[in-house]
């Protein structure tokens, strides 16, 4: 059996129990440890360990390690990832391994000023940051220590307590302006194996003393893809979390990285994000690759003592609907039209259509210009984030009678959107009969259409044929 060491463990027995959730059937036991000899993490019902305060002399950190038999080691706190990082080139030979970045990607990522001259070099949209104050010019802004495993807390200038004397205790001072929006994180894990990224991001509803108290996860395709972006250009590996803040305007502004496991995190796991479970499995064979298997749910958080998770439906990806028809502008009908077209010819999409064949472009017009300029179809296209999105249209049989086809943007396959756009066109047509003909392998879309009342009224060789009336 391997031991697995959690560092820093005082007060962190959500951490402790999503380790110990994360890691079952792994053949892995749980060691705490913590400096502190009254932590209560002693009394957690796991084997706890006083350990030493670090910095401290890398061999004598090893000699502890391989007298307890530890195998894997999950550093916790900010201030203590620079020395395991070190540790961990020191005895990369060994049979104890860390879950931690390189040290250099590791001080990259916790200086805040390299981090926004990083970002902002590389065309992110990164919260400006100074080291002067003379040279902000907000009224409003925040004053923080450069690098994040300093001990000085966030202060705000529009608190009625700050004077500028206050900065003078930060060792090494940078200033923000404060930007009005929600504040986000995404939690994320950078496979040690290869590039892959995978993450989830959650809004941080209710923040105290830096530490998210409320969160919900949500799906942006635009700021999961600038995120992973990020991440590559940073080079970390394992759990790591960023920071950011959205406007009103849906722009996203980078605030911070942090190259560890978030105090909120434990959502992520939630998620199907089982960091923990790949680290261990990808740092024993190097050949292993992750699976992500996303909720399709969004999910609440509250924090206590232990997490509190609760099952969601609003979304935070917004869906804008359209009629395609003939008063549609001719440059818009040429997007739309080349879009379907590549949606049609998706190799999943036409594994359930009934038509499996590729199809050219000049036939695909041919059947669009007869779609549009028809009063026997509707066409609606859903776009989200400047994107289009999902594709739905009814065609008239007889009289009210109308069947239903849907496709969706293979990149926003996951997000749920399928299912908003699905109820809004139902709902607007809710005064016809609506048929759809799903093949019977086609799972999620019998899910789909299932929820929003259709009715299962027969089978026929390849398809199941649902029924919506009121």
């Amino acid at each position: 059996m391997n031991r697995i060491l959690i560092t820093s463990s005082s007060t962190k027995h959500s951490l402790v129990k999503s380790v110990d959730k994360n890691l079952k059937g792994l053949d892995m036991e749980i060691v705490l440890g913590d400096t502190n000899p009254y932590a209560p993490s002693k009394y957690y019902g796991y084997e706890f360990i006083i350990m030493p305060k670090v910095p401290n002399k890398l061999e004598r950190i090893y000699k502890l390690l391989k007298t307890k038999n530890i195998s894997f080691v999950i550093p916790t706190r900010e201030e203590e990832l620079v020395f395991w990082s070190q540790f961990n080139k020191t005895y990369k030979k060994s049979d104890i391994k860390v879950i931690i970045s390189n040290e250099k990607e590791i001080k990259a990522a916790q200086n805040k000023f390299s981090l926004f001259e990083i970002l902002s070099s590389n065309g992110f949209n990164a919260i400006p940051t100074f080291k002067d104050l003379k040279q902000l010019k907000n009224k409003k802004f925040i004053v923080k220590e450069e690098v994040s495993n300093s001990p000085n807390k966030t202060i705000f200038s529009t608190d009625k307590s700050f004077t500028e004397s206050m900065v003078k205790k930060y060792k090494s001072p940078i200033f923000q302006p404060i930007i009005d929006g929600v504040e986000v994180s995404i939690d994320a894990y950078c496979s040690f194996n290869s590039e892959n990224i995978y993450l989830i991001c959650r809004e941080r509803r209710f923040i105290k003393d830096g530490e998210s108290f409320l969160t919900k996860t949500f799906r942006s395709k635009t700021i999961e893809n600038e995120a992973i972006q990020i991440l590559k250009l940073l080079n970390l590996k394992g759990p790591v979390m960023l920071q950011g803040i959205v406007d009103k305007n849906q722009t996203i502004h980078w605030m911070e990285c942090n190259p560890r496991f978030g105090g909120a995190s434990n959502a992520g796991i939630s998620m199907g994000l089982n960091v923990w479970r790949w680290s261990i499995k990808e740092l024993i064979d190097d050949k292993y690759s992750p699976v992500f298997k996303r909720k399709r749910s969004e999910i609440v958080q509250a924090k206590s003592i232990n997490d509190h998770v609760f099952s969601v439906d609003d979304r935070y990806m917004k869906l804008d609907k359209k009629l395609v028809d003939s008063s549609t502008s001719k440059n818009e009908l040429e997007k739309i039209s080349h879009k379907i077209w590549e949606w049609r010819n998706d190799k999943i999409s036409r594994k359930f259509s009934k038509n499996t064949e590729e199809i050219t472009f000049e036939t695909h017009q041919e059947w669009f210009n007869n779609i549009i300029f028809s009063r026997n179809h509707k066409l609606y296209i859903f776009s989200s984030e400047d994107e289009y999105v999902t594709v739905i249209r009814l065609d008239k049989i007889k009289n009210k009678i109308y069947e239903i086809n849907i496709n969706t943007n293979p990149d926003f396959r996951g997000y749920g959107l399928s299912g908003d756009a699905l109820s809004e066109v139902v709902n607007e047509n809710s005064d016809k009969i609506i048929r759809a003909f799903i093949h019977k392998t086609n799972l999620k879309s019998i899910s789909l259409f299932k929820k929003i009342d259709f009715k299962w009224t027969r089978d026929n060789t390849k398809f199941k044929v649902f029924e919506y009336k009121k």
